[in-house]
């Protein structure tokens, strides 16, 4: 610990050292600096412009928010429409986002986003106009402080503050502009150009009635910490001077939020979302439901008790939250009476139980950047230049160790987003093949036509005006039975509707069973996360890779029990792992994907070790999450090699939509099973009647005889109970066809070669109708041996129609051998 002190000191002091070297670089002393602020701006656009845009490519933008502001501003553009989007036409059936928040300040925007009207122009344009925040910061500072590199320092803290860089994470949002035009507004305000500062304060007012609440703390703030004793003066004379400004600007935010209450009741909202729209369940722990944030604070002092418990809540997660906003700073802004706005502005957040309001990845910390920002100034602005200078050295240090440990494009956030102690969304930014082939699919809908689907693909499919996202919750039973009739009408207007069958909500699963319960839709094309559904569409479904193959490495599925392991000799390097003597059961499944109809082939890369000849495994396909099986085959050692890769096929047809398919791995416990990938094949589009490839082994039969403790049914010459039957079942329903029927049959000692050792039959209705039969004689076995000693029977036969409970039986075994089946093997060959 002395040696990591002793280094930490050093550090310290190199940097103490680097900031004197800077403090006399000349580019300080002049009017050079006024132009350097733009450096960090542009570096900090471009950089979070990437990673945003990123970011959204993969997925991870949503509805709430960025897909309604684009929709609303592209409704606006091109339909005349007043900010009109559909995401919450349940609750608002004028669709206007003016019944949510009076923001005009949208329409300011509107020039701008004409010229490339999309979701990544919004991101690009908020991460621009964020860091724009820090150029008033910067001559607001410089005013202050007198000090260009003070100034020029506070500007960088800006962009590396938490509550900034995580703010621009989250989608895009209307109080982008607070910091830029509140800090625009106290600068005028210190520098008394008049004209400049009203527009600026104007400005702000229209961004949200929040805001508003932000600009009236201020001004009050201001006006209390000035010479109220000249207002009445400053009145008779006319005199514009800042105390008459303030009483103004408090006029402004009281008619602001009196216009903005009037603007939002043009627009009625459904009486059954009230509730949903007030955000009431954000203070479901302190029992709010005002309709106005203004009534809180007299709600809090008539409720004490309630204001400590809701206080309380996640008490740990609001402290952290306070230390993200000012240590960055060192707490510099303690020592500034500006504090007391700060958290007056945050006494909403800190009271409700909704975590986004109270942690850092969310838009909300957008309303405290400028106080805090502002106290931090006042409290350096009593300091001598020397004191300045020292800590602004502190706080750039506090800085870079806050922001390596929370930015969301540092690497070292991960753990906290991982704990839930920063409002990151989790996901992996990496644009894989299946992001690709995603974006694929969304661009074979054509730009005119109708689109349901979810909140993470809605902002791709929102520059039109209809494009439909499923709801976001259920909420109560009777806004639930509302919600689905809301569905249903949804489904109904649509044309295309693409889901991501990895979600499992209760809106995704509504729509899906809608859908597969109705003719209208048929599935126009798939990938391995989402399902695009047409509208009258009837051809065949396509699957957007390459040489019609989805591969799922091991990775990528589910473990149950073994572990993954590295393994040279596979493709992907690391393989699941189930060792021998593990108990019986699904070890490795997944990956839950739809499969519309037609031909299909699954291969299993699979390979096994310290095995006999007996029961090893089943390779199972399900679907409705294991539910259902689809298809299944056995694998015994003796078809296998040991310590080799062996791909295991399994062919199946299906002829309606799947849903929440896994292949899955059933371990018997008798080998070392390992699993590299597993590769689904489309072989044809279009099926007629259902099939598969099927083994059938004693656990799908009935018998008279044993088990063994290698899985084969065996009829033993020396069993005293004689029945005409060995085995008969399964008793399933196959399609007409051809089909081929395989018996794996071992027969000790060596039989004769004219013996009879058994009578092989396929029947249908459960054994009544011989479809066909064959005797077994020795040399039968013989010349079907393999070197293992086991002997595959094959037959084909015929179906012209429909046969139900088909079996395949042994009957009339011989009273000489001992006669084993492993399994049954099942193929449709034509």
């Amino acid at each position: 610990m002395k040696k990591l002190g002793a280094r930490i000191w050093g550090s310290l002091k190199r940097f103490k050292i680097l900031g004197k070297e800077i403090a006399e670089i000349s580019i300080f002393k002049g009017r050079s600096a006024d132009v350097l602020v733009f450096i960090p701006i542009l570096a900090y656009t471009v950089i979070f412009s990437h990673y945003t845009l990123l970011k959204h490519y993969t997925f991870a933008s949503f509805a709430w928010d960025l897909g309604i502001f684009n929709q609303s501003l592209y409704t606006t553009l091109y339909y005349g429409k007043l900010l009109f989007s559909t995401a919450e036409l349940f609750m608002n059936p004028s669709g206007s986002y003016l019944a949510t928040h009076f923001s005009p300040i949208l329409f300011i925007l509107l020039p701008f986003y004409a010229i490339y009207p999309s979701a990544e122009f919004l991101l690009v344009a908020k991460s621009f106009i964020l860091a724009l925040g820090a150029l008033p910061l910067y001559f607001l500072a410089k005013e202050i402080l007198g000090n260009r590199k003070a100034a020029f320092i506070l500007s960088i803290v800006y962009l590396l503050h938490p509550g900034i860089q995580g703010s621009n994470w989250f989608d895009f949002q209307q109080q982008i502009f607070i910091p830029v035009l509140t800090f625009s507004s106290v600068f005028f305000m210190v520098k008394e150009r008049w004209k400049a500062y009203f527009a600026s304060t104007a400005l702000s007012l229209m961004i949200s009635e929040h805001t508003t609440l932000v600009i009236l703390a201020l001004s009050t703030y201001y006006l209390l910490t000035s010479n109220v004793r000249r207002i009445p003066q400053l009145f008779r004379s006319l005199k514009m001077a800042r105390e008459t400004s303030l009483v103004v600007t408090i006029l402004m935010c009281l008619f602001s939020l009196y216009l903005s209450e009037y603007v939002k009741g043009l627009f009625p909202i459904r009486s059954e979302f009230i509730e949903m729209y007030r955000a009431v369940g954000a203070y479901r722990i302190l029992g709010f439901k005002g309709e106005s944030l203004l009534y809180l604070l007299v709600y809090l002092i008539l409720n004490p008790g309630k204001a400590l418990s809701a206080l309380s809540y996640d008490y740990a997660m609001k402290i952290i939250y306070i230390v993200f906003l000012f240590a960055p700073l060192a707490f510099l802004p303690f020592g500034s009476s500006m504090t007391i706005v700060t958290f007056a502005l945050l006494l909403p957040f800190l009271v409700s139980n909704y975590s986004a309001y109270y942690k850092i990845g969310s838009h909300y910390s957008l309303y405290v950047m400028t106080p805090i920002f502002l106290a931090a100034i006042h409290a350096l602005s009593g300091r001598t230049r020397k004191d300045v200078d020292s800590t602004l050295k502190i706080i750039m240090v506090s800085s870079l160790i806050f922001i390596i440990s929370t930015s969301p494009i540092s690497p070292l956030s991960s753990p906290l987003v991982e704990a839930n102690i920063l409002w990151y969304p989790k996901s992996n930014i990496e644009v894989s093949i299946e992001v690709e082939r995603l974006h694929e699919m969304l661009g074979s809908i054509p730009k005119n036509a109708s689109v349901l689907t979810q909140n993470h693909i809605f902002p791709h499919v929102s520059s039109r005006i209809n494009a439909y996202v499923l709801p976001p919750s259920t909420g109560t039973e009777e806004q639930k039975e509302f919600l689905k009739n809301y569905v249903r009408d949804l489904i109904d207007k649509s044309d295309y509707i693409i889901l991501d069958i990895r979600l499992r909500d209760y809106w995704t699963q509504f729509a899906l069973n809608e859908i597969l319960n109705s003719e209208v839709f048929g599935p126009y094309a798939f990938t391995r996360w989402a399902i695009l559904f047409k509208k009258g569409y009837s051809g065949l479904a396509q699957m957007f890779y390459s040489s019609k193959e989805m591969v799922f490495p091991a990775e990528s599925l589910k473990l149950n029990f073994g572990k993954l392991i590295k393994d040279d000799t596979s493709r992907y390097g690391r393989v699941a792992f189930c060792s021998k003597g593990s108990k019986r059961g699904v070890f490795i499944y997944g990956p839950y994907i739809f499969l519309p109809n037609g031909v299909y082939n699954v291969t299993w890369r699979i390979k096994f070790n310290q095995h006999s000849e007996g029961y090893l495994a089943a390779l199972e396909v399900t679907e409705k999450f294991g539910d259902v099986s689809i298809a299944r085959t056995h694998i015994y050692g003796f078809d296998v090699e040991p310590n080799r890769w062996n791909n295991v096929t399994v062919s199946f047809g299906v002829n309606k939509t799947k849903t929440y398919v896994e292949f899955r791995v059933y371990s018997t416990g008798a080998a070392d099973i390992s699993v590299d990938y597993i590769v689904l094949k489309q072989i044809s589009g279009e099926m007629g009647e259902p099939f598969i490839t099927r083994t059938f082994n004693y656990k799908d039969l009935k018998f008279n005889g044993r088990v063994t403790d290698e899985g084969f049914l065996l009829r033993s010459a020396m069993d005293e109970e004689r029945a005409w039957s060995f085995w008969f079942g399964p008793y399933v329903h196959l399609s007409p066809g051809r089909y081929r029927v395989t018996f794996n049959l071992k027969v000790t000692p060596n039989p004769e070669v004219n013996g009879k050792i058994i009578r092989l039959e396929v029947t249908k209705n459960y054994g009544e109708d011989i479809v066909m039969g064959e005797d077994i004689y020795g040399r039968n076995i013989i010349e079907n041996a393999s070197g293992s000693g086991w002997s595959k029977i094959k037959f084909e036969f015929n179906l012209d129609a429909l046969a139900e409970n088909v079996e395949f039986r042994g009957v009339d075994p011989s009273e000489n051998y001992d006669i084993f089946l492993a399994y049954i093997l099942l193929e449709k060959v034509g």
